[in-house]
């Protein structure tokens, strides 16, 4: 890196440094108000060059070594009253970018600005929308009263007593970081007393902080012009930021068609080293849309664009993923592209079964059992490269079932996505097109099994699909129906396809699913008298907690009061019944589930179970029972109709008030991918929304890993699956 100095069109002399190779796209870094260019510390910004970018710093005018202006102090009231004209503006600020960008002979670049850097580079796009090829706005707002304003504790601390010397200034800019950091990421005080030491020792000018200060109080509102902007735009913001609030960001990405809004939990006014990671795969993702739009017909720019993003994607979780050239020639991507495809690629290095929870990783929001580390759903060929698929969001190939698919597919000379590549094109196609795939009302079949039958995925968007029931969606959502059957078909069924052409991916070598084996409590099964009492206190713990006595209308003394302790455990049920739970029937299992953050899905909303027989009936009073661990009492899967007859004469089919009981007392299991079946309740009808074929009877409540959190549904069919264990009580613990 070196420091150059470019003397512009309007007089104004511009510090400025690049760092990069010239060739590669140019990306412009605008700072906030009287930050020097050196605000950007040296890694962040060759982070940036190594994702393949030319990046451009430099000194706003009146800061660091750029041209200081001589004109006297000016207070904005003064300004807005209209008694005297602020020195320059941030639309003058603006001018100075793009003429630095002449300067230095480029045509396009991508902005990235922060703060008052941001207002300059949505200005940038408003007034010179030719020249730029993606916006980054980062904790920034649009100049709209009432939105993005300081928290009241930071207007106290800039109305304080000025610092004059060095080491006051230095002292008051560490205590003005640490007030902007929000609290939500440790401050690095060090750090911080670092980069204020250096850029006062290499320009201390607060004249001209004063003015730029000016320039935004007396800017437009910008909401109107933000508008008719058509690039591709990231706007990112912290939701702790005490300087320019929540607001601002959410008002920003309001005003833009089409942007990505990306809120960081804990974020303040600052940009800390743990937080890098993910603006710089936010900004590259938005980098390679802009060269995804310029290049859908261009095997190189394509080969360029997911280059960029899989090495941001890659910087997520501090891997390296390559990209080979895109084996696509022009006229196969036209062709694509008339016929509604388009290309995508996934890493040799996430293309198995067992690799699937990076991909998890990089993308959080999935929150799936199929992305854990030890998951049951195999890939019927795992492939890692190119490849292509349909960007309808509606999934194709609905009312066929798994024999008439496979006809289709064979007549078509294509095949089904793997899960590992449907989870990419369904990334992509938010990126790209601003919708999941299947997000509005399908699901689709992939090249992917539980227990060798086919699973159908899909998304969740903003609204829960039509046709699907009433649940809530949580946006970004993975869902994997595993208990689909090759006969079932419907309108909501479809199926996601790729090409079959060869040397555009490989075949990965895969391990395929993992046999789950039994999962011991994480809390032990406790016998003595001591260990009950502790699991006790631990469990009525939670029920205070989750407000249980509130709702009785009880005080937590009295709550627990009114719960029975535990007795030694009957030694016939050693081995097979040994964890001990507390099962409170005074309200309802909905209610408690509720109250636990507890998901029930659309059927679990609609209709109600009804016990199996009289021994699985709910008492009205809570009581002491002994259950079944995750493969205790069935080592093996077993159908539910199956595992009721099995039941010894000491045993009971669990309730639904023991299942929920179960899952708040021993959340390990669910998160772990091992699911329970309250065996003693089934559902009292069928309605399946047009997924499935004719319903079977004796459908069986159950919980799973839905949307990240624990959900109680019923599967489709009632037939073994790998992931399940039927939930029993012993008859004698009441």
């Amino acid at each position: 890196m070196t420091i150059s100095f470019a003397r512009l069109s309007n007089g104004v002399e511009i510090c400025f440094e690049t760092i990069g190779r010239p060739e590669d796209p140019p990306l412009l870094l605008v700072m906030g108000f009287g930050s020097q260019m050196t605000s950007w510390d040296v890694e962040f910004v060759e982070s940036f060059a190594a994702l393949g970018f030319y990046v451009i710093r430099y000194d706003h005018r009146d800061c660091g070594l750029s041209t200081k202006f001589e004109v006297p102090a000016l207070s904005p009231e003064a300004v807005q009253g209209g008694e005297e004209r602020a020195p320059y503006s941030l639309a003058e600020m603006s001018d100075d970018g793009v003429l630095l960008l002449d300067e230095l002979h480029i045509d396009t670049a991508h902005v990235l600005g922060v703060s008052m850097g941001g207002m300059i580079a949505q200005l940038i796009a408003i007034q010179h929308p030719d020249r730029v090829l993606s916006l980054c706005s980062i904790m920034s707002t649009t100049g709209a009263p009432g939105v993005g304003r300081p928290r009241p504790e930071v207007l106290a601390a800039a109305a304080t007593q000025a610092a004059t010397t060095r080491t006051e200034v230095i002292e008051a800019s560490v205590a003005a970081s640490r007030l902007y950091s929000g609290g939500g990421y440790q401050f690095d005080e060090d750090a911080a007393r670092r980069r204020a030491t250096a850029n006062y020792d290499r320009s201390y000018y607060p004249a001209g902080r004063r003015r730029h200060m000016l320039a935004v109080r007396t800017a437009c509102d910008r909401t109107e012009a933000l508008s008719k902007l058509s690039m591709p735009t990231v706007v990112i913001h912290g939701d702790s930021d005490p300087l320019i609030a929540f607001s601002g960001g959410e008002a920003t990405v309001a005003a833009i068609p089409g942007s990505r809004f990306v809120p960081v939990q804990g974020l303040g006014h600052e940009i800390p080293v743990p937080a890098r990671p993910t603006i710089l795969a936010e900004f590259a993702a938005n980098a390679a849309v802009a060269q995804y739009k310029i290049s859908m017909n261009d095997p190189k720019g394509l080969t360029r664009a997911f280059r960029t993003l899989w090495s941001a994607r890659g910087a997520l979780v501090k891997a390296t993923f390559t990209v080979s050239d895109c084996p696509f020639s022009a006229d196969d991507l036209e062709q694509l592209t008339v016929s509604g495809r388009r290309v995508g690629y996934l890493p040799p290095a996430l293309a198995a079964s067992q690799s699937r929870w990076r991909l998890g990783e990089i993308f959080p929001l999935m929150r799936c059992y199929s992305l854990l580390k030890e998951n049951v759903v195999a890939n019927d060929e795992s492939r890692g490269g190119w490849f292509d698929y349909t960007v309808a969001v509606d999934a194709p190939y609905t009312e066929l079932d798994e024999t008439e698919l496979a006809t289709m597919l064979e007549e078509e000379a294509s095949r089904l996505l793997s899960l590992n590549e449907y989870i990419i094109a369904g990334q992509d196609h938010k990126l790209f097109s601003g919708q999941y795939l299947d997000e509005r009302s399908t699901f689709s079949r992939v090249g992917s099994r539980v227990d060798g039958r086919m699973v159908a995925v899909r998304f969740d968007g903003d609204e829960m699909a039509v046709n699907l029931g009433a649940e809530v969606p949580v946006p970004g959502s993975l869902l994997v129906a595993y208990d689909i059957e090759p006969g079932d078909k419907g309108h909501v069924l479809g199926a996601r396809t790729s090409s079959i052409t060869e040397g555009r991916s490989d075949v990965v070598a895969d391990p395929g699913a993992v046999t789950l084996t039994p999962l011991k409590s994480a809390y032990g099964y406790p016998k003595s008298m001591t260990e009950l009492d502790a699991e006790w206190n631990r469990l009525v713990d939670i029920y205070v907690r989750n407000g249980f006595p509130a709702e009785l209308n009880l005080s937590d003394s009295e709550y627990r009061q009114s719960i029975p302790r535990f007795s030694l455990q009957p030694a016939a049920f050693a081995g097979r019944l040994d964890v001990p739970l507390i099962v409170e029937p005074r309200i309802s299992w909905k209610r408690q589930a509720e109250l636990s953050d507890i998901s029930l899905s659309g059927t679990s909303l609609r209709i109600e179970y009804t016990p199996a027989d009289s021994a699985s009936a709910e008492p009205t009073a809570p009581y002491c029972a002994w259950m079944s661990d995750w493969g205790q009492r069935h080592r093996s899967p077993i159908a539910p109709g199956e595992a009721r007859f099995s039941l010894a004469e000491d045993e009971a089919g669990a309730s639904m008030v023991e299942l929920v009981a179960m899952i708040l007392a021993h959340p390990e299991q669910h998160l772990s991918g091992r699911f329970f079946e309250a065996i003693g309740y089934v559902m009292q009808h069928v309605e399946t929304f047009g997924l499935a074929g004719p319903g079977d009877s004796g459908r069986t409540p159950c919980v799973f890993l839905w949307r990240g959190r624990p959900e109680i549904g019923v599967n489709l069919h009632p037939i073994e699956f790998s992931m399940f264990r039927p939930l029993v009580r012993g008859r004698l613990a009441l």
